[in-house]
């Protein structure tokens, strides 16, 4: 047991934290729009009927989400009721929709007429400038005052004053990139290119940073949404949102189903129901065994899925996430002490030791 500790602490360490908080997804599939919150609860529809629609956005401040319903745009309260039209005409084929809630202004791209519009949450003063070809998506960073524009067919991504003009380019030659988005704390864009991959470039410079493989294609990637806060990012495909770190890594999918078009969300909802744990039982299969560590090492080292229970995965209870914890569990399965591990151990609970950043977004192993 000696050796095999050795060799362990000679790969190193590796550690990280996770976020319990909870954001509330508004997500547009098929004919609704439903919510649900980031722990995958029941979806609960709140507009129902509708006929087409790519795109939506939420204002939770203002208090409103807005949609596509055909061709108009629409809005409505965060629970659906209050639902009126803004604008009957939004274009061919209007997309990308986002809000500022500085001016409170809805923003959408029509690729069709090569247009980016603009209309106020009272459906006032409707704007519109052209020149924008093949928007493969739409962006804003409204305490920065800027707009930024995904032109997929020339491979750029441009920037503009965040009431139109002042044109000039971020980053260019690339390959088909789609679904722009900006975190405002730090003012970087990220993006997903024709391949699939996400890739990231700084506003000021437009050095690009290529990053993990998080879809098939471009094409099939629907929106992108940075939490600046929590430090992760949100890719929506037609049948999963799924969280990641900002650099791809450690997915976890917070929403499934068949259907989605586009989503947003509320950030930071405060913490979510916190399921009870079995110390060890890293995989969530109800059992704690050497598959657990083999999980665990996986997920250190070799790209492998992280599991949604972080508070069961540390089995030394430090509040860290290392090599530490698997030496931790081959000790207690196999170094003959008898000592086990920290509490919940053997049997399903809550962690008696709730200072660490460490908490469970899902555990089947304990129902």
């Amino acid at each position: 047991m000696r050796m095999l500790a050795g060799l362990l602490i000679f790969l190193g360490t590796f550690s990280f934290a996770d976020s319990a908080s909870s954001q509330t997804l508004y997500v547009l599939q098929g004919s609704e729009i439903v919510t649900a919150d980031t722990f995958l609860s029941t979806p609960i529809p709140i507009v129902t009927g509708i006929g087409f629609g790519p795109m939506i956005a939420v204002d939770d401040v203002a208090g409103f989400v807005f949609w596509l319903d055909v061709l108009s745009v629409r809005r409505a309260s965060l629970d659906g009721t209050g639902a009126t039209t803004l604008v009957s005409s939004p274009g061919t084929s209007p997309q990308w929709m986002t809000v500022n809630p500085l001016t409170q202004r809805v923003w959408w791209a029509d690729p069709g007429v090569l247009q980016v519009r603009n209309v106020g949450y009272s459906g006032a003063s409707p704007q519109a400038d052209g020149g924008f070809p093949f928007t493969n998506g739409l962006a804003l960073d409204p305490a920065n005052n800027k707009g930024y524009l995904c032109l997929g067919t020339p491979g750029v991504i441009a920037s503009y004053d965040a009431q139109f003009g002042n044109e000039q380019l971020v980053v260019g030659g690339l390959n088909a990139p789609r679904a722009v988005a900006v975190d405002p704390a730090t003012e970087i864009l990220y993006w997903v290119n024709g391949a699939g991959t996400l890739q990231s470039a700084p506003a000021a410079t437009g050095v690009v940073t290529t990053h993990a493989s998080v879809a098939s294609s471009g094409n099939s990637v629907m929106r992108i949404v940075v939490d600046s806060a929590a430090g992760q990012l949100y890719v929506a495909t037609a049948s999963a949102i799924t969280r990641y770190e900002l650099n791809g890594t450690l997915p976890q999918v917070v929403f499934n189903g068949a259907g989605i078009a586009d989503f947003a969300y509320v950030p930071a909802s405060g913490p979510g129901p916190e399921p009870e744990f079995d110390r060890g039982d890293c995989n969530n299969d109800g059992s704690f065994n050497i598959a657990d560590m083999i999980f665990l090492l996986g997920g250190l080292f070799s790209g492998g899925d992280p599991g949604t229970c972080d508070d069961a995965c540390d089995t030394n209870d430090d509040g860290q996430r290392n090599i530490a914890d698997a030496i931790a569990g081959l000790d207690a399965l196999f170094g003959g002490g008898g000592l086990g591990l920290p509490s919940p151990f053997g049997v399903c609970g809550l962690d008696p030791t709730d200072t660490d950043p460490f908490d469970c977004f899902e555990n089947a192993g304990c129902p």
